[in-house]
């Protein structure tokens, strides 16, 4: 059977609840909270409102039966060493720091809450992915408008949704943060355009909305992973879905012209092309030189040689004033090299199993694709951002292990009744007849 007809025929074992599964009631209640701790994500203004939801979220998840299946065992096994790795330097080198404190809990956090999407994938696989989508669109788009409120200071905004330099941060307290968060709505809006789901009318405007807040972020990183991202994006697409080249090459362009337009617009605005003159600089003053912000991680490399267990979780700013611009290095100075390594294998092993999903025939294959794009760029901009701490950074890890989970379930499932030996012949033939036979 060719990979296209077991495509087909594994979907009618893609994961699904039993007949004796949850209650319908806790079951709706759990959609509910997976889509608010999707919604609450955007709003990092103020955490309390995402912290409560996930929560509420996992609580509901183990009372509705959550279950890990092999195909996890990695992913958890991985991050747990890795968030271990923290708690290990912090009783060796900061154990009375209440920040170091606090930032180990984070990451376990952060941590539980990619073990939540990665769980909760493996049931209603099509039906939670379809929430999440829903969930990352609604609080995109409202980000962006308050981020747009505030970026030409509407009521007197500027001050609570900017934060300085004139740039776009929205319900974010970082524009490099915000700008990175609005690439996979915008990567799920792109590929909805590609591929020609129903809604144009007001997916375009919304596409439209989310690149000019990218744009104002002002932030380079944000800026080439959101091309990069849709230039993976549109090849995906290609190999994949080879009947829609025509519609992915006129959409594109499309796309490519109406944002080229809309940047025009925008920077006939002094004010802002004064800014854009300094960002898109490729590197800044605080950027070059033997003690910028990378000439300093390089100076760092003998240290966290030297020390195992890492410097003890933030205490790399002690000597170099600084956190470092790099998540390979913030992972062995503060997660030792133990953690440093288990970082590193889980960012190789996601790229796997992400782009594996991304080419193989499935169910989820789009989506797969869109979580893929968006997640692998922002690996990449792991090279000069911390982007471990990024809440919506740990969902799609979590997201492309769930969709995985998924896959693997119902190839296995399949696999196993295919092979199934036939039923005997005669229990299928009434015993009267097999009588009236002898």
């Amino acid at each position: 059977m060719d990979e296209t007809r077991r495509s087909a025929a594994l979907s009618d074992h893609a994961p699904r609840l039993g007949p004796r599964g949850p209650h319908p009631l806790l079951l709706t209640l759990h959609r509910f909270c997976l889509g608010a701790l999707v919604f609450t994500g955007a709003f990092v203004v103020f955490e309390g409102p995402y912290n409560a939801a996930f929560i509420i979220a996992a609580l509901v998840m183990f009372a509705a039966g959550a279950r890990v299946t092999a195909p996890l065992a990695p992913f958890l096994l991985l991050t747990l060493i890795y968030v271990g790795g923290g708690l290990a330097s912090l009783i060796a080198g900061a154990l009375g720091d209440f920040m170091s404190q606090r930032y180990v809990v984070t990451m376990f956090f952060l941590a539980c809450t990619s073990f939540y999407f990665a769980i909760v994938l493996q049931e209603e696989t099509s039906r939670r992915m379809a929430i999440i989508r829903n969930a990352t669109l609604a609080s995109a788009i409202i980000a962006c408008f308050i981020g747009l409120v505030g970026f030409f200071d509407v009521g007197g905004l500027a001050e609570s949704f900017r934060v300085y330099e004139g740039r776009a941060s929205g319900t974010f307290r970082d524009p490099n943060v915000f700008g990175s968060f609005l690439i996979f709505p915008a990567i799920l809006l792109m590929q909805d355009a590609l591929v020609g789901r129903p809604g144009l009318w007001w997916r375009a405007p919304s596409l439209m909305l989310v690149a000019l807040m990218i744009f104002l972020t002002f932030s380079r990183g944000s800026w080439l992973a959101f091309a990069g991202a849709a230039l993976i994006l549109a090849a995906l697409t290609l190999i994949t879905e080879r009947d829609k080249a025509r519609r992915v090459a006129m959409m594109g362009l499309a796309a490519f012209a109406a944002l080229a337009l809309l940047v025009a617009a925008i920077l006939s605005i002094d004010d802002i092309r004064a800014i854009f003159e300094q960002r898109a600089q490729l590197l800044q003053s605080y950027d070059e030189g033997r003690f910028g912000r990378f000439g300093k991680i390089i100076y760092s490399l003998p240290l966290l040689f030297d020390n195992p267990l890492g410097l003890g979780p933030l205490r790399y700013a002690d000597t170099f004033f600084e956190d470092p611009h790099n998540v390979i290095i913030n992972g062995f100075a503060n997660f030792g090299w133990v953690g440093g390594s288990a970082y590193i294998a889980l960012i190789v092993s996601t790229c796997y199993v992400g782009f594996r999903h991304a080419l193989q025939p499935s169910p989820w294959r789009r989506e797969a694709i869109a979580v893929w794009c968006a997640l692998f760029v922002q690996m990449l901009q792991g090279l000069q951002i911390d982007t471990n701490s990024w809440r919506h950074f740990n969902m799609m890890i979590g997201l492309i292990w769930g969709l995985t989970a998924a896959w693997a379930t119902m190839r296995r499932r399949a696999d196993r009744r295919a092979s199934a030996p036939a039923a005997p012949i005669q229990t299928a033939i009434p015993a009267s007849a097999i009588i009236a036979a002898r």
